[in-house]
């Protein structure tokens, strides 16, 4: 069985990888800690957003697999600098696209 979405935990943590000039650790535990937590929500929404993806259609199936793309390219390639944020950006777009995926054929 698959963890479920807690997208207000989710939403938490986007909110402190934005924050860069206000709640977002500049380094140490904590920094380590936010990453830890965006990385394993970004692989949560991963999965979610991938199986949903193969049922959208248009534009939103076309945002999808770029969110899709761009968020295995983050995590592959950390940009120093901006991890952090990208991370928090790519989630925002994943629990977008899991919670809001568009119509949905019925049976598909």
């Amino acid at each position: 069985m698959r963890d479920p979405i807690d997208a207000d935990t989710i939403r938490e943590a986007i909110a402190v990888g934005l924050d860069v000039w206000g709640t977002c650790p500049r380094g140490g535990e904590a920094l380590d800690l936010l990453i830890q937590r965006l990385e394993g929500h970004a692989r949560l929404l991963l999965f979610e957003v991938e199986e949903l993806s193969a049922r959208m259609s248009g534009r939103t199936h076309s945002t999808a697999v770029h969110v899709l793309s761009r968020t295995r390219q983050t995590l592959a390639q950390p940009e120093p600098g901006s991890y952090v944020e990208d991370l928090a950006v790519a989630v925002r777009a994943l629990l977008e696209l899991a919670e809001t995926p568009g119509r949905i054929p019925v049976g598909a």
